[in-house]
This record gives C-alpha cells, structure tokens and sequence, in this order.
C-alpha cells in the first residue's frame, strides 16, 4: 500500500501491520518527557505520527498525553520509529515522525481503543 505524509513528495511503502487513522484537530497530543510542540497526524492501534518543531531521535521513547476532549487524555509510551524534515516550505523547521506505542497499559490500550471507535464511527458509510 503507497501512502503519503505531509510534505511528501513521492509515495511511500506503507509496513504497519495496523492501519492508522488521520486525526481531526480536536484531538491532540502533548510530549510530556520535553518541550517540542507537537500536532497529532494519525493514529492506529500500534501508534502514532505527529509533526513537530524538532526532530526525534529514532529509537528514543518518550511520553505522551493524547488528548481527546474537554478532560479526556490519556498517557502513552512510545519509541520513534522514522523522524524526517517536511518538505512543504515553511516559516520554521517541522519534522514529520512514527511512534509504536510501547508496553501500553491496559487502560491505555482500551482509551485508544476508544478513539479510533469514536473516529471510525464517524467514518461509516450506509
């Protein structure tokens, strides 16, 4: 499957095994192990990407709080698997970066859960 990430400029090889899903601006999340600013792109039941202000290191794991609604976050670890610059000329730098999810809770794992069947029901089709 050929998929594209902001900025890209040629298609890519999609290797998850899970499909993920882009996310509204609602829903956001927030690095709590640093202080980049970070926009949520998609989501999946392995994990995540998101654009940042800075690069991530690949193989690092950090913290992160995925905010859902008025009170409704939840905590996830993950380690970042690719970390590359947008291409999209822009004011600032901003990179385009995969996380896995690592060693979810099984609270964590249910809140996901719950958002992709929040996002997929309102992608249902009659």
């Amino acid at each position: 499957m050929c998929a594209m990430s902001p900025g890209d400029r040629e298609p890519y090889t999609e290797r998850r095994r899970a499909p993920r899903i882009q996310i509204p601006e609602k829903f956001r999340a927030r690095l709590l192990t640093g202080k980049a600013t970070v926009r949520l792109h998609d989501l999946g039941v392995g994990g995540f990407s998101l654009v940042s202000d800075v690069p991530f290191r690949v193989g690092d794991v950090h913290r992160f709080a995925i905010i859902s609604g008025p009170g409704r976050l939840v905590e996830v670890t993950a380690r970042a698997a690719y970390s590359r610059p947008l291409v999209v000329p822009r004011d600032k730098d901003q990179y385009f970066t995969g996380f896995a999810f690592t060693a979810l809770s099984a609270d964590a794992r249910e809140a996901v859960n719950r958002i992709l069947d929040q996002l997929t029901s309102a992608l249902s089709f009659e």
